[in-house]
């Protein structure tokens, strides 16, 4: 696994990303670079805009002494530049509780343990206590969003149509709906000593 990257060395990464030229750049990677851009832009205004709500830094107060959270993301991902902002406040609330950011394709080994539906999807917060026991997981993407999704396909909505949906939905501040269930999430985690 590789080294974890902090908060601050993320963000570096994906701002460096997006600096470098897209002269030579396939057509592939051409559509990630701007998936990347759209995506700092929504976590910035996520960032701007969100102030930790008291049952999110209840939830957050409530998790055992020393809580490790992993978090696994791309910042091509639509879901991560949404839920980010919101995951990275967590350590501002408590300082004992440390952030590690892993890139999902630099760190398959670990994605592989916390698959969705057999996919690498993220993005995956996964938390743990100080002894590195699991205790929870969240992601990759809100109950309310996945029914959104599921009822224009059966609907019959072609790939653009579900992104458009989706982006519009986060932009509605559904981002907002990341923090309730991510609240949830977070007062469902039983430290691992009172489970035995």
């Amino acid at each position: 696994m590789a080294t974890p990257l902090t908060s601050t060395e993320y963000r570096k990464r994906w701002k460096d990303g997006l600096a470098r030229s897209r002269t030579g750049m396939s057509a592939t990677e051409r559509k990630y670079y701007f998936y990347s851009k759209y995506n700092w832009e929504r976590q910035e205004g996520v960032s701007r805009r969100y102030e930790p709500s008291p049952a999110f830094r209840e939830a957050v107060n409530n998790l055992p002494e020393g809580a490790r959270l992993l978090y696994l993301t791309e910042d091509w991902c639509i879901d991560s530049a949404y839920s980010f902002p919101v995951v990275d406040t967590i350590p501002d609330i408590r300082r004992d509780i440390s952030l590690e950011i892993y890139i999902r394709d630099e760190n398959l080994d670990l994605m592989d343990r916390f698959l969705t539906n057999g996919g690498r999807s993220v993005p995956k917060l996964i938390i743990r206590d100080a002894d590195r026991n699991d205790l929870c997981t969240w992601g990759p993407k809100v109950g309310k969003l996945v029914a959104l999704r599921t009822q224009l396909q059966e609907e019959g909505a072609d790939g653009p149509a579900v992104v458009n949906a989706t982006s519009e939905w986060y932009e509605n501040e559904g981002w907002l709906e990341i923090e309730r269930e991510l609240t949830e999430t977070l007062a469902s985690c039983v430290p691992a000593a009172s489970l035995s």
